[in-house]
């Protein structure tokens, strides 16, 4: 928080606009999580869909705020296949609730 308020404010170098999508991204994995409990709370059921976005910007928000440079290649292609496995696990649980004749959009069937 102190790079995007450190002068030049009105200056956006990459570091700043790294540290404010860093932010942006955070806060966006909190309110996902607290949605996931609010409507486990409710429902007592679990929604995969949203935890599994809430990893996926996790993960994204982990691409943009390291630079993976510093990483070593390995650990690149390890959260490259945590992505992939994410993005895949998404897609086939959105798969089979529009087979099942699930709505997407209230989760209930027709």
């Amino acid at each position: 928080m102190e790079e995007i308020l450190a002068p030049p404010v009105w200056i956006v170098t990459i570091d700043k606009m790294r540290s404010i999508l860093d932010l942006v991204l955070w806060i966006l994995i909190t309110v996902e999580l607290m949605e996931t409990v609010r409507v486990y709370l409710r429902e007592r059921d679990l929604h995969l869909e949203t935890v599994l976005s809430a990893s996926i910007i996790a993960m994204a928000r982990k691409i943009i705020a390291v630079r993976l440079r510093d990483y070593e290649p390995l650990m690149v292609l390890g959260i490259a296949a945590i992505i992939a496995a994410l993005g895949w696990s998404y897609y086939m649980i959105r798969k089979s609730r529009s087979f099942a004749g699930e709505d997407s959009q209230n989760g209930k069937s027709h």
